[in-house]
């Protein structure tokens, strides 16, 4: 059987790190999914809403073009 690490004294400097470790852990399971019941992950969910939004606003500025060649082409034959 193996003997078992002892736990450092409280106050220790092995005992800070050992807490800031765990504190590390913590925080690293908030960019995954913190317990959240999808396993897409905090960053993987960014990058999906910055997609869906860039092409929400592609598609906006689509229809503008779209407008100003219209009306382009408008005045051109309004010229002619």
């Amino acid at each position: 059987m193996t003997e078992r690490a002892k736990k450092p004294p409280a106050g220790s400097e092995s005992a800070e790190i050992a807490r800031q470790l765990g504190n590390i852990a913590v925080h690293l399971k908030y960019l995954g999914n913190g317990d959240a019941a999808t396993t897409v992950g905090a960053i993987e969910n960014l990058a999906l809403q910055l997609k869906e939004a860039i092409e929400s606003h592609a598609d906006g500025l689509h229809a503008v073009a779209d407008a100003i060649k219209e009306l382009a082409q408008a005045v051109s034959d309004r010229e002619s």
